[in-house]
């Protein structure tokens, strides 16, 4: 999940929502207790009154996805299988379907940025690895994906890579390869456990922070 434009909330600094409705870690929330594959959630998430403006990816285990997109109460989503020509769904931190464009027809630099090294890097690869996905992960923006603007509330704490397949979670803390990635089985008891990590404290260039049409 992430926010499909200007983040929408009560925050001074955050825009208004348009609508009552639900928050992005309610609909989150209610999808995982009530839908078991990507055709359910489909079904269930049209019925929501959703004020939260999100990008949202689905999967299943059989190979289903489907990117959902909300805008002030409006939702368009794509949906993709095996057999489907693309073979890969990805989002940052604006609209990218057709139908929700027009409503934020602008995107911060560091959105669009982003996508575009998703869409370059993925769009004619034959095979896509974990440790190609690693690579991309904490690969340092604007060639990659990972960003230590932390005290502009705008850095990574965590890196992750879910296998619906193999029902697992690889993730890495702070954007950074010292911290290791650890790997994490749903079927697995998990254990409280801490650690000390490392982190980057860097400065962003004002420009990413600056509002572009996406047209």
């Amino acid at each position: 999940m992430s926010s499909c434009g200007f983040p929408v909330g009560a925050m001074p600094y955050m825009r208004e929502p348009k609508m009552k409705g639900l928050q992005f870690w309610a609909v989150i929330r209610a999808l995982l207790e009530n839908c078991k594959d990507v055709r359910e959630g489909l079904e269930y998430i049209r019925d929501m009154p959703i004020a939260y403006n999100l990008n949202l990816i689905l999967l299943d285990q059989a190979g289903n996805a489907a990117l959902v997109e909300t805008m002030d109460g409006r939702l368009s989503y794509k949906k993709l299988d095996s057999t489907s020509p693309q073979q890969f769904l990805h989002a940052t931190n604006h609209p990218v379907l057709p139908e929700l464009i027009p409503y934020e027809p602008k995107a911060f630099v560091h959105s669009l940025k982003r996508y575009d090294y998703i869409t370059g890097t993925l769009t004619d690869a034959s095979k896509v690895t974990r440790d190609q996905l690693k690579h991309m992960l904490l690969s340092k923006y604007p060639e990659g994906l990972c960003t230590h603007y932390y005290e502009e509330f705008f850095g990574t704490t965590k890196s992750m890579i879910l296998s619906p397949a193999d029902k697992s979670i690889d993730i890495c803390w702070g954007g950074r390869e010292e911290n290791s990635w650890e790997r994490y089985k749903v079927s697995d008891t998990m254990k409280e456990t801490a650690r000390e990590i490392g982190l980057n404290f860097e400065n962003a260039d004002p420009d990413i922070y600056t509002y572009r049409p996406l047209l």
